[in-house]
């Protein structure tokens, strides 16, 4: 069964997250900016997906992401983090070339995109 949420991380906000679930699968696409602001909503999207029914996986859309800082990056890896410890692995993919450029700048690009490193 296919559930599908979509909010606004705040009224005058630039970023928004659209939260799937399908079949033990989650699937959280990030949209505009990522950073502090974006921290609690990330963070309830990811709870919403461990709730009652746990999924087996989430996966992180960054291709319609404009921006991330160095929150949004500790937030992913926070993230990252928390779900190993209870056996979920987090993917993320695909992201923009400035998403990546940023990722790679601070030097976190194996442990987020462990498919994509050189």
């Amino acid at each position: 069964m296919r559930q599908v949420e979509r909010w606004r991380s705040g009224e005058r906000s630039r970023s928004g997250i659209t939260v799937h679930r399908d079949d033990g699968h989650g699937i959280i696409t990030l949209s505009g900016e990522f950073d502090l602001a974006s921290r609690q909503p990330f963070a309830d999207a990811v709870g919403r997906l461990l709730g009652d029914d746990p999924v087996a996986c989430v996966s992180i859309r960054a291709d319609r992401l404009d921006f991330i800082d160095s929150s949004g990056l500790i937030t992913l890896l926070a993230a990252q983090n928390s779900l190993r410890a209870v056996g979920i692995e987090l993917r993320l993919g695909p992201v923009t070339a400035s998403v990546r450029r940023v990722i790679d700048m601070a030097g976190v690009a194996e442990d987020l995109l462990p498919d994509r490193h050189p």
